[in-house]
């Protein structure tokens, strides 16, 4: 083993992946590692090569009417985002809500639960390194980038509204549109110019920040040492005997009484896309769990076991 990770707390993915294959004797990719974290086996931190302006938040299933009435929802970068082929006014969806005014600035480290768009920047350079589909921004995805600071809470990576680039995308799309003139796209534009008097430097500043609406260009992917170390005593793990295999209507009534207790406590939508709300170290489930020392499976185990509901 190499002498200098001893002091090393962190490693780029490139990096991560020739850690492990020295801890377990395998090859490994970065695909390896992107894999295992979107299946929520390893923590994933990113490194903020600069001082990034954040919010602190919670999370918060609200229905999707109530995003629309976000400015975010109007910036060209989200344009179809929230409001697309998927909006239904009374679909409830996970949304990060602000826990108050206040502006916080994050560098260095941080980990991130892959809850929201930073999910998505994994899974483009996952898909892009196997030549697969590109994944759509349009999924049900938090906002902006998610980062866990611990016992501190869940933070969200804002943006400073560039207010004359995105007036004028406006009025471009609205004059294409044939809508310059509908009293409905005035008041968003009514919106954007109140905000335009809003400076970095005044105490409503937070009313022209939003979620960053794609991950900033100096932000990477790495992995802590402490967390691959994690990763690689489960690899290494003797495996468990295997018990008698159950019938297939005993696996079935017990994937049935699982969905049915996400039913009652997290209701049906979570039922039935359980994953987000487990995998990620501030999703609701795990975090439910984990509060009352109970173990919790990965999001893809109990997906896994849903999906053979018969």
């Amino acid at each position: 083993m190499s002498k200098l990770n001893n002091l090393r707390k962190w490693l780029s993915l490139d990096e991560s992946a020739k850690y492990l294959e020295r801890k377990i004797n395998e090859q490994v990719a970065i695909t390896d590692i992107l894999r295992f974290a979107l299946d929520g086996h390893l923590i994933l931190s990113v490194n903020l090569q600069s001082p990034k302006i954040a919010k602190k938040v919670e999370i918060k299933r609200v229905k999707m009417a109530e995003t629309a009435t976000n400015v975010e929802v109007y910036v060209r970068e989200n344009w179809g985002v929230y409001i697309g082929e998927s909006f239904s006014p009374d679909r409830e969806i996970d949304f990060a809500i602000p826990t108050s005014n206040e502006i916080t600035s994050l560098s260095g480290v941080q980990d991130t639960p892959l809850l929201g768009i930073e999910r998505l920047f994994a899974e483009e350079q996952y898909c892009k390194s196997l030549g697969l589909p590109k994944p759509s921004r349009k999924q049900n995805l938090i906002r902006g980038v998610t980062i866990s600071a611990g016992p501190s809470g869940l933070y969200q990576l804002q943006h400073f509204i560039d207010v004359d680039d995105e007036i004028e995308e406006l009025y471009r799309a609205a004059e294409a549109a044939g809508d310059a003139n509908h009293p409905a796209f005035n008041s968003i534009i009514d919106i954007f110019k109140k905000l335009s008097t809003i400076s970095m430097w005044d105490a409503e500043a937070h009313m022209r920040y939003i979620p960053a609406p794609s991950v900033p260009d100096d932000i990477y992917f790495v992995a802590r040492t402490a967390n691959l170390d994690k990763l690689v005593e489960v690899l290494n793990a003797t495996p468990v005997t295997k018990t008698p295999k159950q019938s297939k209507k005993t696996e079935n009534a017990q994937a049935k009484f699982i969905k049915n207790l996400l039913t009652v406590m997290y209701g049906a939508d979570v039922a039935e896309n359980p994953r987000k709300h487990i995998d990620g170290k501030m999703a609701q489930i795990r975090t439910d769990l984990e509060a009352k020392s109970l173990h919790c499976p990965s999001g893809v185990t109990i997906e896994n076991w849903l999906s053979e509901i018969e």
